[in-house]
């Protein structure tokens, strides 16, 4: 259940404060009733608002390969971000989760909440495989010592294969999405840095041939997968 200015603002219909004070003036009925401020409801609920239906958008989902450089939020006025590739997918899509400015690579977005919601809690245990470039050479005890899991200042990292791609490449798959796991875990094994940082897959959503900037819809199986 969301908040209904929220599910308002989600079907695009205004924003969530115009929303909030369409419900205290009364003019927002669901099912019939007449909501309150405060008042909760299903993304698919029955919405008026003075007797006419606000639709539920048709639901899309997307796989966008983030370039560097562009910051998954939108906070930032002076920073290159997702507004203009929102823009043009239109129906008030949001990113599942995101990556750091300095990252690139695979990233999902949809204006469905509850898909989003499964791909970034870690209880439905989606892995997220990332290839990091180190600034020192990959070796056999480094890949020993990811398999067997990493215990960051912040907790125990569980680590879901780790194989090397070159010399100074190496490729993890994470469940978790703690703020740059990737890069403090391979610190702390290595002793080197990340130089280059790709999320290629999420689940069973793989980059493929997507370059940066590019985008696709999700596959009807790659949706159900969620």
């Amino acid at each position: 259940m969301f908040r209904v200015q929220k599910v308002l603002a989600n079907r695009g219909f205004c924003s969530r404060r115009k929303a909030e004070e369409l419900i205290e003036s009364g003019r927002v009925l669901i099912d019939g009733k007449r909501v309150v401020l405060g008042s909760s409801c299903a993304l698919e609920a029955e919405i008026t608002v003075d007797g006419s239906p606000v639709p539920v958008p048709r639901t899309v989902y997307y796989a966008y390969y983030k370039p560097v450089g562009v910051q998954t939020s939108l906070s930032d006025a002076h920073t290159a971000d997702l507004s203009s590739l929102l823009s043009q997918l239109g129906s008030r899509v949001v990113p599942a989760g995101r990556l750091d400015m300095d990252a690139e690579g695979l990233l999902l977005l949809s204006n469905d909440g509850d898909f989003v919601h499964r791909v970034m809690h870690p209880s439905f245990e989606k892995k997220k495989t990332y290839h990091a470039t180190l600034s020192v050479p990959v070796t056999k005890q480094h890949l020993k010592q990811l398999s067997r899991g990493v215990t960051l200042r912040d907790g125990f990292v569980a680590v879901f294969g780790a194989s090397k791609i070159d010399s100074h490449t190496v490729s993890i798959s994470l469940i978790e999405g703690r703020n740059k796991i990737v890069k403090r875990l391979l610190r702390k094994v290595t002793q080197g840095t990340v130089t280059r940082l790709v999320r290629t897959q999420i689940g069973s959503v793989s980059l493929g041939t997507l370059r940066p900037g590019e985008y696709r819809l999700l596959t009807a199986s790659e949706q159900a997968s969620f």
